[in-house]
């Protein structure tokens, strides 16, 4: 009953994020805008998700994280490249989208088909994401912002950075957790993850505010 419980706080505390990102919609900058639509993405797979599981139309819902991760990773790079002023590292992080769209596609033909997690390219995806993020943080720490917690750039790379290096090793494992069917174990390792998923869309939201605040000190 906790579990389900603390998912459905989860899909509710992306609207926190949401609330933010539409109501000051028409004063983001196009970075910003992209995010409010991964993070309405998002909420749309965790309802899909819950509905399959809840009305139990689907005892499998891990082809979802063979798609997900793709979206996610379109979403977020595209973010990253626009802040990119290197135009050969904006190109790398642009092609780096079909080749991980062509990993997906490899993946499921000969390694992990759709009845299984996606550890795989996950775990490449996270890897890039953390090294992505992180870079862009040291870049933000070179232009002389003080505070740098004013900076909306520094609360999404922050939420990016944090919530990929905090699942990396659990999403990795997936598939040597599932087989033994030990149903406690991955409810209490997707409570974790959820509780996670919380921590990031709340960092999220402190960039929204830190855009807004920046544009009306402008």
């Amino acid at each position: 009953m906790l579990f389900y419980f603390i998912g459905t706080i989860s899909t509710i505390s992306v609207a926190i994020p949401l609330f933010f990102g539409f109501f000051n919609y028409k004063k983001l900058s196009v970075e910003m805008k992209i995010l409010v639509w991964y993070l309405l993405t998002s909420f749309v797979f965790e309802i899909v998700v819950a509905f399959l599981i809840l009305l139990r139309i689907s005892s499998n819902t891990l082809w979802l994280s063979h798609v997900f991760p793709i979206i996610e990773y379109i979403f977020l790079v595209v973010i990253f490249s626009r802040w990119q002023r290197n135009i050969r590292l904006k190109k790398i992080y642009l092609w780096g989208i079909p080749f991980m769209m062509a990993l997906m596609i490899v993946n499921i033909l000969f390694f992990q088909p759709i009845t299984q997690a996606n550890t795989y390219v996950m775990s490449i995806h996270k890897l890039l994401l953390i090294g992505i993020s992180a870079f862009a943080l040291l870049e933000l720490s070179k232009e002389n912002i003080y505070p740098l917690t004013r900076e909306y750039r520094f609360w999404v790379a922050t939420g990016i950075l944090f919530y990929n290096v905090t699942t990396l090793i659990m999403f990795s494992l997936l598939n040597n957790i599932i087989p033994h069917q030990d149903i406690q174990l991955v409810k209490v390792l997707f409570s974790i993850n959820i509780i996670l998923n919380i921590i990031t869309y709340i960092i999220y939201a402190e960039g929204f505010l830190c855009r807004h605040q920046a544009q009306k000190s402008g």
